[in-house]
């Protein structure tokens, strides 16, 4: 007959996953307050009283080796990958875990899997989720990683919020100049990637987040690809590696340095290069100008710049023809440089984008710098031609010209 579980009796595996539910940190903290209480030997009714509730090594060693991952909701689900959000009882925090959507997967979705895991851990920057750790679920058996958990929005609910007109969404993001500012750190991030060789190839506004905090992260690199060619040395595989040089995977240590190649058709069709559609390997950093351009179209219209439902030879056509509907179709008032921008990334040979992220960057930092002192100057101009006495204008000519500089000033980026 099995024993009866007593007050302090530990907790199984099934009451720790029973605990955290749907709910949010209140229940993870009883379910980790329950685990130190029967781990460190003090019961509920002393331990606030007790001197020796201190950490030995022994204790943590026993903190330590329970299981630590106790999975909770799914929050996302991607054609590879589900993110659970989950508790990481060993630190008491709330986490987000990525694993395998298979029962058995295959060893190229397995391959995918690892590089993007390790790929993402060493990209560290600011506008990337870090990844914690790796390993394999024990009920499961499949592996997982995991990574900060974010509460927030993708750019593409952001878009949508706008077009659907939600006020609270218009509220925060309804002015230009705020998507621009997300729109700009988040190609901080690609920048980054490009100085460690690494090409995201997957750059679209359902894959960049916006926190609640203002946090701006670039999301999914589960298609990525590393265009470091040429022998690493025998002292940077398989290791740490303690200087930013490039980024090194289990890939090199078993394949020599010679680049991964997928040979999957792989990225979303409307926010793809052209020479994405291609099997030859051709992608480098201007891809990624591409999937930026793409997604900067949408933060600007808030509409794709080419239909998702074309098929995929009749898209690719449309794209090198640039054949998409321009900016000012969708949005009058857009500046010409804007759009200019825009379009310039648009283009289908990669010789006549931007070079660059870092090229794309400066040429938008030049129209808001150029944009806001347009603007202070109609405001510093409308403030004096309002201070101006009736002997000066007639009443009806100072009414017209307030008029006119309201209508520019509307039409100006804010």
């Amino acid at each position: 007959m099995p024993e009866k579980q007593t007050k302090d009796s530990p907790p199984q595996l099934a009451d720790l996953k029973a605990g955290f539910g749907t709910t949010d940190l209140t229940s993870l903290l009883e379910v980790v307050a329950r685990a130190r209480r029967e781990h460190i030997g003090v019961s509920e009714a002393n331990a606030p009283r007790n001197p020796q509730n201190l950490m030995t090594a022994e204790r943590i060693r026993d903190w330590c080796g329970r299981d630590r991952y106790v999975l909770g909701e799914v929050v996302a689900v991607g054609g590879m990958a589900r993110i659970f959000r989950a508790a990481d009882l060993h630190l008491c925090r709330t986490v987000a875990l990525k694993m395998p959507v298979e029962a058995a997967p295959t060893p190229l979705n397995l391959t995918r899997f690892m590089l993007e895991a390790q790929v993402t851990a060493q990209l560290e920057h600011p506008n990337i989720i870090p990844v914690h750790d790796i390993g394999i679920e024990p009920i499961s058996g499949l592996p997982f990683f995991t990574m900060e958990y974010v509460a927030g929005l993708t750019v593409l609910d952001v878009i949508t919020g706008l077009r659907r007109r939600d006020a609270e969404t218009r509220r925060l993001y309804g002015n230009l100049s705020e998507r621009l500012t997300i729109f700009l750190k988040a190609s901080d991030a690609i920048a980054f990637a490009h100085s460690l060789h690494v090409v995201h190839r997957d750059i679209k506004p359902a894959n960049i987040m916006v926190g609640k905090h203002g946090q701006v992260f670039v999301i999914d690199w589960g298609i990525a690809i590393n265009r470091w060619h040429g022998q690493p040395d025998a002292s940077d595989v398989g290791r740490v590696q303690f200087e930013e040089r490039r980024i090194c995977t289990f890939w090199d240590a078993q394949n020599q340095g010679v680049p991964a190649k997928d040979p999957t058709f792989l990225g979303s069709l409307v926010h793809m290069a052209p020479e994405q559609f291609l099997d030859n390997g051709e992608v480098d950093e201007r891809t990624d100008v591409y999937g930026l351009g793409c997604t900067l179209y949408e933060m600007v219209t808030l509409h794709p710049p080419f239909d998702p439902n074309q098929p995929v030879q009749s898209l690719l056509a449309i794209k090198k023809q640039a054949a998409f509907p321009p900016v000012w179709r969708y949005v009058p008032s857009v500046h010409y440089e804007l759009a200019r921008i825009i379009h310039r990334c648009l283009e289908p040979k990669r010789r006549r984008r931007y070079q660059s992220v870092r090229q794309l960057q400066a040429a938008l930092k030049r129209f808001i710098h150029t944009s806001m002192a347009f603007r202070r100057q109609l405001s510093s101009l409308r403030h004096h031609l309002e201070a101006l006495t009736p002997g000066e204008f007639t009443a009806a000519a100072q009414t017209q010209l307030l008029a006119r500089l309201d209508a520019a000033l509307c039409k100006a980026p804010r």
